[in-house]
């Protein structure tokens, strides 16, 4: 195992590197197919089920409407667990001059009708494609874990090591959000990335480390 000096190293990490040279990496891009969102639905309303209304003060009466006007809706329900969906309203019709966003806390799509005030768009809405993912923060994905070849600035290299309750010598290795675990879904004892909470999480045993420093 190498800790890297480089620049770009975070305090902390070490690489986990082989003798030939290449490291354990995860991949920060992976293509992967399965559900995704539909687009927005445009001249919709979907009453009721509000979880939250703000407005979105960038977006005002007058000005030219583009096609990225409901991402501010979209991304704020993203990261809100409770939310189900959203409804976006134009300026003209709010009567306070500003757009609005109402999250749903529950899928409305049963009281949804044609209304040229608003866009919308229900988290049941989705449909089969390509998406690209990130290793080291999307849990449970597929061949994310590979050995390459060693680079000092690469940051998915670097690996911290976690200790398990106050060990010294178990310990996890997180990337990111994830650690590294076992796909329980698979036979052929692979690796995943896991949520460090998971059962499946592999705790390390680093006895050999241990002996080695106390040797020096």
């Amino acid at each position: 195992m190498e800790q890297s000096t480089g620049k770009e190293h975070k305090p902390g990490t070490v690489n986990l590197c082989s003798s030939s040279g290449k490291c354990l990496t995860v991949l920060q891009k992976i293509e992967t197919s399965g559900l995704i969102p539909k687009e927005a639905r445009k001249f919709i309303d979907c009453p009721g089920g509000n979880l939250k209304c703000f407005d979105m003060k960038d977006i005002t009466v007058g000005m030219t409407p583009t096609l990225h006007a409901t991402d501010v809706c979209r991304n704020e329900c993203d990261r809100e667990n409770l939310c189900q969906g959203w409804v976006y309203t134009r300026p003209l019709a709010t009567g306070t001059g500003f757009a609005k966003c109402c999250m749903k806390k529950r899928d409305m799509s049963l009281t949804c009708g044609e209304n040229r005030c608003c866009d919308a768009h229900m988290k049941s809405e989705t449909k089969n494609g390509h998406f690209i993912s990130n290793g080291a923060k999307t849990p449970n994905i597929p061949n994310a874990l590979k050995m390459a070849k060693y680079d000092e600035n690469n940051l998915y290299q670097q690996w911290k090591i976690v200790p398990e309750q106050d060990s010294m010598t178990k310990a996890k290795l997180k990337m990111g959000d994830l650690c590294i675990s076992m796909d329980v879904t698979s036979s052929l004892n692979s690796m995943v990335m896991m949520d460090c909470h998971e059962e499946s999480s592999i705790v390390f045993n680093f006895y050999g480390f241990l002996t080695e420093e106390k040797k020096e």
